[in-house]
């Protein structure tokens, strides 16, 4: 197969061809993991850290933007899905 196929089923690919598509789903994914970042450290540190901080502000922004990048993430997959035609039961 070559990049304008869709590997998954051997259709052709809708969209950008194989290494432009690779290249925006990488700015994409690059976006969601500095908004995600910016996001929390812009929300702030509160006066007490919850246990799951183990006391550190460090650690709670870490936690703080892994999952909002999954869950971003999550919505980005399903989103891009729903615009190939697939309904989330099918992903």
């Amino acid at each position: 197969m070559d990049s304008a196929t869709d590997r998954s089923e051997g259709r052709p690919a809708a969209g950008l061809p194989g290494a432009g598509r690779d290249r925006a789903l990488g700015v994409s994914v690059s976006a969601l993991l500095v908004g995600s970042v910016a996001i929390t450290l812009v929300g702030g540190t509160p006066t007490s850290l919850p246990d799951a901080a183990l006391s550190s502000a460090v650690l709670l922004h870490a936690e703080r933007a892994g999952a909002l990048f999954l869950l971003s993430l999550g919505a980005l997959a399903l989103v891009r899905a729903a615009f190939a035609g697939q309904l989330p039961t099918e992903v």
